[in-house]
């Protein structure tokens, strides 16, 4: 029977989130043609049937995309940028790097960097490009492509992904055709309509990095743990490796809460826990250290930090660690 009428409240209520408050729904920022070296093009598999290519035929350079000005809160976020590259198949790929820079107030940014193999080749579709970031006060954010062709070694030089094939001699018979006179209708409407009908994907002749949007799912705004940080990369059997963790408060009271780091080897073997308590300053951030020493394990360690707030936890993060290789878990 007590089973029963916990079921019936599960079904009349549901869970409750009262402490935490419901988060708002994504954002989707939409970008347009953002300038020289950008281009609005017509893709099918595009949210709003368009996107931006962004020429990459140089050996490095950047382009800032231009969306429509949106504000969003100060928390932590879940961006998932959708993106393709359009290329022909002789194009050398193998060296090309991509960075997505969102940037907020305040200088807080988060950034992910790709490589060429992890864009899907399908020809209809979007690779959806996900990282977190946290930005400490609201924000109208901003994003920026940038590429690089990674040379193979020192001794070598970065080539674009396309030969550069020199200019054809110019043909001197050729007529040049005179400027049409403006006709009557050919008036500023009739433009600006014009350039809303953008040319399909398949009539760019360059190889490009296509956008199509970024989504901005919020995961808190109110506490999360926001970075932690081993201080070694490498640990030897036996070794100290102390654990920086870093919590923000973005709600406008100050709360007390509980670290709390497990240390997690083999697939999900919690080998050390430490807890501490910390109080979080009204839009404000606390860090904590937390001292650990390796032991005669010699594959990889994660460290797993959880904020709990009226002992509830909220977002963690966590870093994992190998011998030689570090890898951050996004």
């Amino acid at each position: 029977m007590r089973r029963l009428n916990l079921l019936l409240a599960l079904l009349l209520f549901g869970p409750s989130h009262a402490a935490h408050g419901d988060e708002p729904a994504p954002a989707s920022l939409q970008f347009d043609f953002s300038g020289k070296g950008t281009q609005a093009v017509a893709l099918a598999a595009a949210d709003g049937k368009r996107a931006v290519a962004i020429d990459v035929g140089s050996v490095s350079g950047s382009a800032r995309l231009k969306a429509p000005p949106v504000r969003l809160e100060a928390g932590r976020y879940r961006v998932t940028v959708f993106a393709r590259l359009h290329h022909k198949p002789a194009d050398d790929l193998s060296r090309l790097a991509v960075q997505f820079v969102v940037s907020g107030a305040e200088g807080s940014s988060g950034r992910k960097r790709v490589v060429w193999t992890q864009f899907d080749s399908a020809p209809r579709r979007l690779t959806p490009i996900t990282w977190e970031a946290t930005f400490a006060a609201g924000f109208a954010p901003t994003l920026e492509v940038s590429w690089q062709q990674v040379a193979a070694s020192a001794t070598q030089r970065a080539r674009p992904i396309r030969p550069v094939e020199p200019p054809a001699a110019p043909n001197v018979t050729a007529k040049t055709e005179k400027p049409k006179p403006l006709l009557a209708e050919d008036d500023l409407l009739s433009e600006l309509e014009n350039e809303e009908q953008a040319p399909a994907l398949t009539s760019v002749g360059y190889p490009a990095v296509v956008i199509d949007r970024a989504v901005f799912e919020p995961i808190s705004r109110a506490q999360v743990v926001s970075r932690v940080f081993p201080r070694f990369v490498h640990v030897y059997p036996g070794g100290e490796n102390p654990i920086d963790v870093d919590v923000r408060n973005f709600a406008d009271r100050a709360v007390e809460a509980t670290v709390k780091l497990e240390i997690v080897g083999g697939l999900d073997e919690v080998l050390d826990t430490q807890t501490q308590a910390v109080e979080l300053p009204a839009g404000g951030k606390a860090s904590c250290r937390f001292e650990w020493s390796a032991g005669m394990r010699e594959f990889g360690h994660e460290a797993r930090a959880t904020l709990l707030v009226d002992d509830r936890p909220v977002p963690f993060a966590r870093e994992l660690w190998l011998p030689l290789i570090w890898f951050l878990i996004r």
